[in-house]
């Protein structure tokens, strides 16, 4: 399966994604994580997206055959002392994917809880 991602005014093709979301209000944070590609999407904040692009963001998720649990749920980071390499600020939150094999180990994805610069561990 394949579904068009659109960011402003370029597109990419994404066969397997996950959206991440953080946060409500002024807080809220969604990113577009492509699983195949290992590398972000895209990446918004609640001003930046407007209703068409929330629109949008559904259908793809139907198409995908993604099921969408609930329009609000939040999700909880576990929050991790860890120096930023950007900005030096010494707390992140983090989530774990298991992208390799089995017999690997899961990527470790960090976000400062200051400026949101992301960071990730093999």
């Amino acid at each position: 399966m394949s579904a068009e991602v659109v960011k402003n005014s370029w597109k990419k093709i994404a066969k397997e994604s996950v959206v991440i979301s953080k946060g409500e209000g002024s807080d809220f944070v969604a990113k577009a994580v492509d699983l195949a590609a290992r590398e972000l999407i895209t990446s918004a904040s609640l001003g930046q997206v407007t209703q068409v692009q929330l629109d949008r963001a559904k259908d793809i998720r139907r198409e995908l055959g993604m099921e969408i649990i609930e329009e609000h749920t939040v999700m909880e980071y576990s929050k991790v002392s860890k120096k930023c390499e950007k900005c030096g600020h010494g707390e992140a939150t983090y989530y774990t994917i298991q992208m390799r094999s089995a017999d690997k180990g899961q990527t470790t994805f960090y976000t400062c809880t200051s400026y949101g610069h992301p960071s990730q561990e093999n």
